[in-house]
C-alpha cells in the first residue's frame, strides 16, 4: 500500500487532554486576536513521552499562523540556556513572515554559511547593542524584548496588521530553573500591564514533573493552565486506526482492529507504531486482514523490545534494583515514592538521586505528586523477565 496514514499525525488543538480536561487553544488565543492584549494565562501540556504533546503544539502553531500570529518555536535542552535561544527563535520566525526582526536582541554572534563551495557565502550577525552578555538576562531585559517583538508582529505604521506573537516552548521540564524564573517574571510583568500590554501568548509542554515549575514564580504559577495529555480510550484507538485508513479506501477486518487495540495498550506512540507496520504488511489495496495485523504486531513488537533493551542497557546496577522494585510493586501502574524507598530500606530523600537519573533517562516519570511510573507500557514485565 502507498501513502502510509500512520506517519506522525497531529490532532485538533481542542482535543488535547483527558478525563474531560481539554486544551481549547482557540479559547486562549481569541482574546489576544480580538483585543491585541497579552494572554492572561499560559497553557502547558504535560505527559510522558509518546503521548502526542509535540504534535498538539504543532497543530496549535499551524492554527495560530493561519489566524495571524507570528509563531516562534524553541525547545529547552538540559544544561543549555533557554533564554539565549529565545531571540534566535523569535528573530527567525519574524524573518520568515516578513516582519522586521528586532536584531538589537540577538543573543550573541551567529555565523551562517551557505552556497556551494568554493562559492559559498558567510554572513555574520553581530550581537545587537542591547543584547545581554551570556547569562546576563533579567526579567526587565527579557520583558522589553518580548514587548518589542510582539508589537512588531502586530503593528505596522500604527495600524494593526497581525494577531501578535505566539512563543511555543517544548521540553519545558529540561530548562534551568533560573531561566524559567526570569521568563515567568518577565511574562508576569507583561500580563499585569493594564496600559500597554503587547499581543503576546505563550504555550508550553513537558514531562509530568513540569508541574513543579509553578513553584519557581508563585505569582505566575497561578496563571499556568496545566493540561494532562494521557492514554487513549479503546474507542479513540479504533478511530485513530480506522479513520485515516478509510480516507485512503482501506477497511479493517473487525478481528484485525481488535488485535491492534489490545496490543497498543492505549499508548499513542504504540498506536502509531502498530498501525504503521500493519499498513506496510497489508498486501491488498482495500482490506486490512487479521493476518496483516498479526504481521504488523510482530514487527512492531520487535521495535518495542529494542526500545526496552536500549533503556535497560543504559541503567546501572543500583538503578536496576530501583526499577525492579517499581515493577514488583506496581507493574505499569503508578507507585508511591515512599513505598519504593521503604522497600529499598531508604528514605525518600535517599532515593532522590537515582529517581532523578532515571527520569532524565526517560525510563520513569512522575505520575502525580509523590508517585512514579514507567514511561513505556509493558516495560515492567520486561524488567521482571530480565531479572528472572
Amino acid at each position: 500500500m502507498k501513502n502510509n496514514p500512520y506517519q506522525p499525525r497531529s490532532v485538533p488543538p481542542v482535543l488535547a487532554g483527558r478525563d474531560g480536561q481539554l486544551l481549547d487553544f482557540e479559547e486562549h488565543a481569541a482574546p489576544v486576536i480580538a483585543t491585541g492584549r497579552a494572554a492572561q494565562s499560559m497553557p502547558v501540556l504535560y505527559g510522558v513521552r509518546g503521548v502526542g504533546k509535540t504534535s498538539i503544539l504543532r497543530t496549535a502553531q499551524q492554527w495560530a499562523a493561519e489566524n495571524g500570529f507570528v509563531t516562534a518555536w524553541t525547545s529547552a535542552t538540559k544544561g543549555e540556556s533557554l533564554l539565549e535561544s529565545l531571540p534566535y527563535a523569535i528573530e527567525m520566525a519574524m524573518e520568515q513572515t516578513d516582519v522586521k526582526p528586532t536584531k538589537n536582541w540577538s543573543a550573541k554572534k551567529l555565523t551562517l554559511k551557505g552556497g556551494i563551495a568554493p562559492f559559498g557565502a558567510e554572513v555574520v550577525l553581530e550581537p545587537g547593542e542591547n543584547a545581554p552578555k551570556q547569562g546576563a538576562w533579567n526579567p526587565s531585559k527579557l520583558e522589553m524584548m518580548l514587548r518589542e517583538s510582539a508589537n512588531a508582529c502586530a503593528y505596522r505604521n500604527g495600524k494593526r496588521v497581525g494577531a501578535g506573537l505566539l512563543l511555543i516552548i517544548d521540553e519545558l521540564h529540561a530548562a534551568k530553573r533560573s531561566d524559567l524564573g526570569v521568563l515567568f517574571n518577565a511574562v508576569q510583568h507583561v500580563i499585569q500591564d493594564q496600559l500597554y500590554p503587547p499581543p503576546l501568548m505563550l504555550l508550553g509542554a513537558g514531562l509530568p514533573d513540569v508541574r513543579g515549575i509553578a513553584t519557581i514564580s508563585a505569582t505566575f504559577g497561578e496563571r499556568i493552565d496545566f493540561v494532562e495529555v494521557g492514554m487513549l480510550s479503546d474507542n479513540e484507538v479504533r478511530e485513530a486506526l480506522e479513520k485515516p485508513a478509510l480516507q485512503l479506501g482501506a477497511k479493517f477486518e473487525p478481528r484485525a482492529l481488535d488485535l491492534l487495540v489490545e496490543q497498543s495498550a492505549n499508548y499513542p506512540f504504540f498506536v502509531q507504531l502498530f498501525g504503521f507496520h500493519t499498513w506496510r504488511a497489508a498486501a491488498g489495496p482495500n482490506q486490512i486482514t487479521y493476518a496483516d495485523a498479526q504481521s504488523g504486531v510482530k514487527t512492531a513488537r520487535e521495535k518495542v523490545l529494542d526500545m526496552y533493551a536500549a533503556r535497560w542497557g543504559a541503567t546501572s546496577t543500583a538503578e536496576r534494583k530501583f526499577l525492579e522494585t517499581l515493577a514488583t510493586l506496581g507493574g505499569d501502574m503508578p507507585v508511591e515514592r515512599s513505598l519504593i524507598a521503604a522497600e529499598l530500606g531508604q528514605t525518600t530523600q535517599g532515593i532522590s538521586s537515582i529517581r532523578d537519573r532515571l527520569i532524565n533517562k526517560a525510563v520513569i516519570a512522575e505520575a502525580k505528586r509523590g508517585f512514579l511510573q514507567f514511561t513505556l507500557p509493558g516495560f515492567a514485565d520486561y524488567v521482571l523477565n530480565e531479572l528472572r
